[in-house]
């Protein structure tokens, strides 16, 4: 595992960060990727972690808590050793209509919470989650909490997980966020095309990334075709969505041809990511130890060439770029 500065602060994290959504399972609305046993939730944990993973990116919202309650019962005993990331802002659904609460009381509530079921007296990073800029214009009681809290010890740093890199863009300047979370992948660089990349390259703003295998279409396992449960999230997908994700691995197959043949889709698509510096760590879902195991290895493949990532950008933008500026 390589690891990474993050952003301006003192943090140092793996490049490959385990993304817990997946793990909060299925709770009323709060929908991932269908019912999950914690069994094999908490087996991949302690594997990402003996592997090398220290950077864990979790949030109230994922299985109402139960996705940081699984890192508090694992890790309770390792915090020192952890860089635990959480969220806060959603209610009882992923839905933003009138289900997000970025009031003072509000996050103070959620953060004392996750606290508690994260078992641990400090949170390393706390993120606003998917926020409309609204929100947030005017904001001063949050931002001043924000700033108690980092007083206190009880958060160290402040980061935005946007719900579009144009969000991101249109946000970061309300306050000083020490981290942004977005998606990046071979289908979606708009944090290239709208100049994000830049300001937080500029402003020494850590990056996460998110859905670099944009919820497993770019492995080659899954397809419009797939069949899914009835509470996992990809059944929202049209087929014409999907079918663009999965037409990428054919379309940047000539990209990898320098890597090593034996390594999989998934790693090279990991890979593309962390080509880049402006990239703190990329978050991967690994809610069973064969994903573990399988997207650590990236970590091992080169690193692509510029040369390598132009062309890439290239065909993006013939091909994908204006299919991801209509996404929301």
């Amino acid at each position: 595992m390589q690891y990474r500065r993050f952003g301006k602060t003192d943090l140092i994290v793996s490049e490959i960060g385990y993304g817990t959504w997946g793990i909060g399972g299925v709770v009323n609305n709060m929908m991932s990727y269908g019912p999950r046993d914690d069994k094999l939730s908490e087996k991949s944990l302690k594997l990402a972690y003996d592997l090398g993973i220290n950077f864990f990116d979790t949030a109230s919202s994922y299985g109402f808590g139960h996705s940081e309650l699984m890192l508090g019962k694992t890790f309770s005993k390792k915090r020192d050793k952890l860089i635990i990331a959480t969220k806060a802002g959603f209610l009882n659904s992923f839905s933003t209509e009138k289900n997000q609460d970025f009031s003072a009381k509000g996050i103070e509530l959620s953060v004392n919470n996750s606290l508690k079921r994260l078992k641990t007296d400090y949170i390393d990073l706390f993120q606003l989650h998917s926020p409309d800029k609204n929100h947030l214009l005017n904001n001063d009681k949050l931002f001043s909490l924000l700033d108690k809290f980092k007083k206190q010890g009880a958060i160290r740093y402040v980061g935005l997980a946007a719900k579009t890199p144009n969000d991101a863009k249109d946000i970061l300047s309300l306050y000083d966020f020490d981290s942004v979370q977005t998606n990046f992948n071979l289908t979606d660089m708009r944090i290239i095309d709208n100049g994000l990349s830049k300001y937080i390259s500029k402003n020494k703003i850590a990056l996460i990334t998110r859905t670099p295998l944009v919820y497993g279409f770019l492995t080659g396992v899954f397809n419009s075709s797939s069949k899914f449960h009835k509470t996992d999230h990809r059944n929202r997908f049209a087929k014409e969505q999907i079918d663009m994700w999965c037409s990428a691995i054919t379309e940047y197959k000539d990209n990898f041809e320098n890597l090593d043949e034996t390594y999989t889709l998934a790693q090279k698509a990991i890979k593309f990511c962390l080509s880049f510096d402006m990239v703190s760590t990329v978050l991967s879902g690994m809610d069973i130890s064969k994903y573990v195991t399988e997207n650590l290895r990236s970590s091992n493949l080169d690193y692509l060439s510029n040369r390598d990532l132009e062309e890439i950008y290239e065909k993006y933008t013939k091909l994908f770029k204006n299919f991801s500026m209509k996404m929301k």
